[in-house]
């Protein structure tokens, strides 16, 4: 016959060999959940010493290149991709020529440092985006009428199909949060010229700095802080166009605009 402190002694066994059991099951949870984060971390660590590698940066941005060439059917290149997670972006020597063999777009260097993981939460919050030595040119001439970049968007939408993401009835799926801390634009060479509305316009700047206080794109809200601009020319020449059906001599006698500016160094603070 058992005692009642033989059956208080038997409980008592009962109770520890149970938190032992919890405990064992507790601790291999949290060794597995280590295990993972150790590994991602360490495919995190490969894939950026893999994407730093020079013999991976030809072979990733011959395969953009040639993509991307036999999409537009025109000449593309793509010098070099590095990707430093979790934040930093680099493109260099970017090219897109248009179908008349001439310059749309050279991008030297485009460094964005920015979340990666943000994207998964639709939210592009970049600390500084620095662009250096940029050429845009930007054409439409008759008898065309088309700008020379329309090509790359009938290319890349044709036989596309875009499938919007399903969302849960009455509810709104989410907008994507866009913020830029600091914008640095240096070398930048643009222009653009319209045969169609009669514009010739020519823009060249050393370098321009801007400190961002808020970006809003839906909204269109764009507030600065601060904004340095240095050695800039510009100029911007308009003519009146003349349509087909109108007389020759209304050609030679149309009306001609030309300005030119010039700004060695400008600074603004808290636009």
């Amino acid at each position: 016959m058992l005692s009642l402190a033989g059956i208080e002694k038997r409980v008592y066994n009962a109770n520890m060999s149970g938190k032992t059991k919890n405990n064992r099951w507790v601790k291999t949870i949290i060794r597995i959940l280590l295990r993972i984060l150790v590994a991602l971390f360490g495919i995190m660590v490969i894939i950026t010493l893999l994407l730093n590698i020079p013999a991976i940066q030809t072979y990733l941005t011959s395969r953009i290149s040639t993509y991307l060439e036999k999409k537009l059917e025109t000449t593309v290149q793509v010098e070099a991709v590095r990707i430093a997670l979790p934040k930093t972006v680099v493109l260099n020597g970017v090219y897109f020529e248009d179908q008349n063999k001439d310059t749309l777009l050279y991008l030297g260097e485009l460094s964005v440092n920015v979340s990666l993981f943000g994207l998964l939460r639709h939210e592009v919050k970049a600390r500084s985006l620095n662009l250096e030595n940029l050429v845009l040119r930007v054409q439409r001439k008759v008898p065309q009428n088309e700008f020379n970049f329309q090509y790359i968007i009938e290319r890349l939408s044709l036989n596309d199909t875009l499938v919007a993401p399903k969302s849960e009835p009455g509810k709104k799926p989410k907008p994507w949060d866009l913020s830029v801390s600091e914008v640095l634009l240096q070398q930048i060479n643009v222009s653009y010229y319209d045969d169609v509305v009669g514009i010739d316009a020519r823009l060249k700047m050393d370098e321009l700095s801007i400190d961002v206080n808020k970006i809003d794109v839906v909204e269109l809200i764009f507030l600065l802080e601060d904004l340095a601009m240095r050695n800039t020319t510009g100029s911007v020449e308009m003519w009146e166009v003349v349509s087909e059906n109108q007389e020759r001599e209304t050609i030679v006698n149309s009306n001609y605009t030309a300005v030119d500016y010039r700004l060695r160094e400008v600074g603004l603070d808290h636009l």
